[in-house]
């Protein structure tokens, strides 16, 4: 079912993927505002070459300051800012997501207890970018 769901995505003509991950170690803080700040920068100078606007929705409670000091930091002129922050169980495309994060991961992390997932991203996802380092 996970891989129909990433097929799924991978094959919508309006559906565009974008991953990264950073090597920071130690500090989860650390690491998810870099992690953050390069996913904000990329869509950002694709929406201006497109001349698009967008607007992201993370998961979270919308307590989490990070997507706020983010924006202010990287100040993308095409995303609204802030993140709109909504539980994942209340939304389908921030479940799929997750799928589509959680599949980045591995191709990145290859934990052998998750061998099988390990091609996923490529596989399903065929028109997205590798994962890229921040």
């Amino acid at each position: 079912m996970a891989q129909s769901a990433l097929d799924l995505i991978g094959s919508h003509p309006g559906v565009s993927v974008t991953s990264v991950h950073t090597t920071v170690l130690g500090d989860w803080r650390a690491a998810k505002t870099t992690a953050y700040t390069g996913l904000l920068r990329q869509p950002d100078w694709q929406l201006a070459a497109e001349n698009e606007h967008a607007t992201l929705v993370v998961d979270g409670d919308g307590t989490e300051a990070l997507y706020g000091q983010a924006h202010t930091l990287v100040q993308p002129a095409r995303i609204a800012q802030p993140a709109q922050q909504l539980p994942a169980h209340d939304s389908l495309w921030l479940q799929a997501a997750d799928l589509v994060a959680y599949s980045a991961c591995q191709s990145v992390a290859q934990q052998e207890s998750r061998r099988f997932m390990w091609q996923w991203y490529g596989r399903h996802l065929p028109k997205a970018e590798p994962p890229r380092q921040c």
